[in-house]
């Protein structure tokens, strides 16, 4: 029990996952730009139009929640749904970046980049490579600073 404890204790890891009311705003936002160039006339359609909008929007949010993040001692692992999960081990990255706008930084969440050495991601880079996306994760800087001194060790 006391062996299980201390190789517990030594695999130190983070599970992350995207925030959702930075896109459930996003959402709204969309539709209420959508709502002003509609004929709203008819208020049965409108109806449909907005609960149909809407459970687009809850059902994206829900689904992009289901993404999963961790953050191992040896590896970041992503994984989202309906895909299998895909392992970055830190030797494998080469850069990270942050990107933030005004509502990620409102929600204190933002994307952390992981610019891959070798390997396909799921970005393309102009420079050319590839990387993969930690999408919407709270507290970006935080992640960056974990991953970057794991990259680091």
């Amino acid at each position: 029990m006391l062996a299980f404890r201390i190789a517990f204790k030594a695999n130190k890891m983070e599970v992350l996952r995207p925030v959702i009311k930075k896109t459930l705003v996003k959402g709204v936002i969309a539709i209420a730009v959508l709502s002003l160039v509609l004929d709203v006339n008819n208020f049965f359609n409108y109806t449909i139009f907005l609960v149909v909008s809407l459970s687009m929007v809850v059902a994206y949010a829900f689904y992009k929640r289901a993404s999963k993040y961790t953050i191992e001692d040896e590896a970041v692992v992503l994984k989202a749904p309906f895909r299998s999960a895909k392992r970055l081990r830190y030797d494998d990255i080469r850069d990270l970046g942050i990107s933030q706008g005004v509502l990620a930084k409102m929600f204190n969440c933002g994307t952390v980049y992981l610019v891959l050495k070798h390997g396909k991601g799921a970005y393309t880079l102009v420079s050319g490579g590839s990387a993969e996306a930690l999408k919407d994760v709270s507290d970006p800087k935080a992640v960056y600073e974990k991953i970057s001194q794991r990259i680091e060790a």
